[in-house]
């Protein structure tokens, strides 16, 4: 078979050349798949409230209320009808007016636009969305767009779940204080001073870091 002088130079330019545009047109496509929907202004309400401040939010259920973040003590002061130009947000970072979606999902489990379904799967309690107000919408929680989840509890059932465990490990430390007093009373040595004092920082703090520091926690990370 004759070859034909440079053929194989070309026939590797051109599959080099191929190669190099299918990785791009692939590289492309990534970042329209997965780069451009986490970015998109519709589902990070923080960039939209806080950096962009659209002036022309409509409510995307009834198409009649305009949207507006207001302090939370001038929206309580709104007349009912006006409450619904109060942003509420869902996990799925979709937001529409607060009444409009209160009275959706008093019938329904699932967000109105893209069906997210908005249960708790371990309590099976529905999820509440988040009122957008100008005093809490830089720590909402994140959108699962954005990495955010439904946790299996909701914020209630979590709490009486918080509860339980952080009374047991009073009821631990509590015990352990009163052991060590006792130690200390009866040697008043300096070990047994400075084990009492430990037993009592612990015993201190062990409500504020296992039950209130946690819940405040997870009330601004989570639905």
């Amino acid at each position: 078979m004759a070859r034909i002088p440079g053929f194989a130079t070309v026939r590797r330019r051109y599959l080099t050349t191929r190669r190099s545009k299918k990785r791009e047109n692939d590289e492309s496509s990534w970042l329209k798949d997965t780069f451009l929907p986490c970015v998109s202004d519709w589902l990070r309400p923080h960039i939209t409230f806080l950096i962009d401040k659209p002036g022309d939010l409509v409510c995307q259920i009834c198409h009649h209320s305009q949207l507006a973040l207001r302090s939370e003590a001038e929206a309580r002061g709104l007349y009912v009808e006006l409450w619904d130009s109060v942003p509420a947000m869902l996990p799925c970072g979709h937001v529409a007016g607060a009444q409009c979606l209160e009275i959706w999902l008093w019938d329904n489990k699932s967000c109105p636009f893209c069906r997210q379904k908005l249960v708790h799967s371990e309590c099976g309690h529905q999820v509440q969305p988040r009122h957008l107000f100008s005093q809490n919408v830089a720590f909402t929680p994140n959108s699962i767009p954005d990495g955010g989840s439904i946790p299996e509890l909701c914020y209630t059932c979590y709490k009486a779940a918080l509860w339980v465990s952080a009374n047991f490990r009073y009821r631990t430390c509590k015990r352990r204080f009163e052991q060590a007093r006792s130690r200390y009373l009866a040697s008043e040595s300096q070990a047994d001073a400075n084990i009492l004092l430990h037993r009592k920082v612990d015993f201190e703090k062990v409500i504020v870091e296992e039950f209130w520091e946690k819940a405040i926690t997870s009330w601004l990370t989570r639905w």
